[in-house]
């Protein structure tokens, strides 16, 4: 091509290389979403305008080894999420640590929230994996405390603050509104009660 062609083409826009224009497409799609949704875990079907995102982002991902440095690091700069399943693991623990030095236990209820992120879910799937759990997760969560089964932990948290109201009032005949510290030892007292008939009539 003569220069003067070359300078036609380049004018209106002409793009020479394919494959680094639709690169720098997908990192703009990215950048976008990441401003606006301050992180870059995109949904595999999301789109971004006219960009299919969530394909490009997992492209990124598979193809990480034959990344050059230079775009490895701009990705990275902008927070890129190279291994989405890990990082949500991560965030899970990060608010289970919160939630224990808040409230001293590891005993998350069902559907509770810690912040955005839906930990009671979260928790429950930890105990749902218990077998296929990775050993470092596992000595992770054990060194904070965890409570594998929630219902053994429920009801050794019952005997404790019986013991304490038995060593203290000389018996065993709790009030049903009786409430030793924050825990409802009345109704818990009652519970057994209710369990030991039903196991006797079977």
């Amino acid at each position: 091509l003569t220069a003067e062609r070359v300078q036609r083409l380049e004018e209106i826009g002409f793009v020479w290389d394919q494959l680094t224009a639709d690169w720098e497409a997908g990192f703009a799609a990215l950048k976008l979403f990441q401003e606006r949704e301050g992180h870059c875990r995109v949904p595999a079907a999301h789109k971004e305008g006219d960009h299919s995102l969530g394909k490009w982002v997992g492209t990124q991902r598979s193809g990480k080894a034959t990344l050059t440095t230079e775009r490895v690091q701009r990705l990275d700069e902008i927070g890129f999420v190279w291994d989405p399943l890990t990082a949500d693991w991560e965030e899970g623990f990060a608010a289970l640590e919160v939630f224990k030095k808040r409230e001293g236990h590891c005993r998350v209820p069902t559907g509770h929230k810690e912040g955005d992120h839906r930990l009671g879910a979260w928790v429950n799937g930890q105990r749902f994996k218990a077998t296929t759990l990775r050993p470092e997760r596992a000595q992770r969560l054990d060194e904070i405390g965890f409570v594998w089964d929630l219902h053994e932990a429920v009801w050794e948290a019952g005997f404790a603050a019986l013991k304490l109201y038995q060593e203290r009032e000389g018996h065993c005949r709790v009030p049903t509104a009786h409430k030793e510290g924050d825990h409802n030892l009345g109704q818990w007292v009652n519970e057994q009660r209710k369990t030991k008939i039903s196991l006797t009539i079977e």
